[in-house]
């Protein structure tokens, strides 16, 4: 079997079919570790059949779905498969200098993924870079700072231009107090300036 280890389609825009092949591809395999398929035009329901493959492959680890436009939805299912501990690295943002938009996960979808590495024992790295929360990044810092009190396995989170405001980012900051494994936080461009 010549199958790679690392599976890399960037900015082809492929959608819900050609993701419906790639999970048949991959469903048997035991070598592929990574997919990347960041910037695409996958839809929710692309993304839905990767992370259902990612919880029925336990040798899939890293996962790039970054800059596909999905929303919350595919947030929410990713959120159920956390519960499986095979992920190990997710990536649903953007490099924090880039200048578009990397999925529209919304605050529900964020806080289903803060609750979610409550007990999640595999994630180290997790990627949200300009995912708006709209209004409501005070709600999504504090979700976040619960799973972190609690959370002994994240080591990387990238949060940047995700509208967290100053009280959110406070709530992420503070919970740094009681978590020592997060070694590298990123919550630059979210307009922290107090009023």
């Amino acid at each position: 079997n010549c199958t790679p280890t690392t599976f890399r389609l960037r900015g082809q825009q492929i959608g819900l079919q050609t993701a419906i092949a790639l999970a048949k591809a991959f469903e048997m395999t035991q070598k592929v570790e990574e997919i990347d398929l960041y910037n695409n035009a996958l839809p929710d329901a692309g993304a839905m059949v990767l992370f259902h493959l990612a919880k029925t492959n336990n040798h899939i680890q890293r996962l790039n779905l970054g800059c596909n436009g999905l929303g919350p939805e595919s947030a929410t299912t990713l959120a159920q498969v956390l519960k499986y501990d095979t992920l190990k690295i997710v990536e649903l943002g953007t490099g924090s200098e880039a200048p578009k938009q990397a999925n529209n996960i919304e605050s529900v979808g964020a806080m289903a993924i803060a609750d979610a590495l409550i007990d999640n024992e595999s994630l180290t790295a997790l990627g949200l870079n300009r995912n708006d929360f709209g209004s409501n990044g005070t709600e999504v810092g504090a979700a976040f700072a619960r799973s972190l009190d609690k959370n002994r396995y994240l080591r990387v989170l990238k949060m940047s231009h995700c509208h967290l405001g100053a009280v959110g980012a406070t709530h992420i900051l503070e919970s740094l107090y009681r978590n020592c494994t997060l070694f590298h936080l990123n919550l630059g461009g979210n307009n922290l300036t107090e009023h």
